[in-house]
């Protein structure tokens, strides 16, 4: 598992800003609340980024792996809930940190490796297909065993993952560009069939003067893992897998411990 999300952190949800996070938030909440993680608490100004050891009940602490700016956990503070966010970038912690989101508390962490105590929370979630990061299957045995040690008994894991037909017939070995003010990319793909891994080559470019920019470069790589990988994974790591859908590019799960 590679560190990625460097400079680009700085420009990141200005070309995320398409992503509906709001429609996401509702699915993960109504889910949450169908499998008995409620919230307990109103947040406000005043109660911001220091409360985890003060909270009433375990139901309302949620730790979001690979919590990036904060853009989903802002919807479920919103709610009541209490989230714990971890990140292996630390300048994607940066930015969510200028953002002060009463009820959330991000934090530089590897996903791998347990930041919770044992069953002290009522769910972990990961959106934006930051499970696609976990290139080893080693890495996604940690990684579910860790959730497994955090989870209250009950407690659920929701996550999403881009899939293998979209990286095959969506990006494949295709070339990308955007645009977001004074800053621009051009992003080359390669989807590896055998291997299953996805590369992105991003070089970003910030316009500085009319005719002078400043470029940087960052590589990132992902994984596409199958249905029957990620059930057996799951169950090996003492976790029932519950629900699987697929909606265009992503596929969502859901596991119990």
């Amino acid at each position: 598992m590679m560190a990625a999300y460097r400079k680009f952190a700085q420009w990141y949800d200005s070309f995320m800003s398409d992503i509906p996070y709001g429609e996401w938030a509702e699915y993960i909440i109504d889910r949450l609340k169908k499998h008995g993680v409620v919230p307990d608490m109103v947040h406000d100004n005043k109660h911001s980024g220091s409360d985890i050891n003060n909270r009433n009940t375990e139901n309302d602490v949620i730790l979001e792996l690979g919590c990036g700016t904060g853009s989903m956990a802002r919807y479920l503070c919103m709610e009541g809930y209490h989230v714990v966010g971890i990140d292996l970038s630390s300048d994607m912690i940066k930015e969510a940190r200028k953002k002060i989101i009463p009820g959330f508390e991000p934090y530089v962490g590897d996903m791998r490796v347990p930041f919770l105590e044992a069953s002290s929370c009522g769910a972990v979630v990961s959106v934006c297909d930051s499970m696609n990061y976990l290139t080893s299957r080693s890495d996604m045995e940690l990684t579910i065993k860790a959730v497994h040690s955090q989870l209250r008994d009950g407690g659920i894991f929701i996550f999403d993952m881009k899939t293998d037909s979209f990286y095959r017939d969506e990006l494949g070995d295709n070339v990308f560009a955007d645009r977001a003010g004074r800053v621009s990319y051009v992003w080359q793909n390669h989807y590896d069939e055998k291997t299953h891994i996805n590369t992105y080559d991003i070089t970003f470019y910030r316009r500085i003067f009319a005719n002078i920019c400043l470029s940087c470069s960052e590589k990132h790589r992902q994984r596409a893992y199958s249905v029957k990988q990620i059930k057996d994974i799951a169950a090996k790591c003492g976790m029932e897998l519950l629900e699987h859908t697929v909606r265009g590019e992503r596929a969502y799960y859901i596991l119990k411990k």
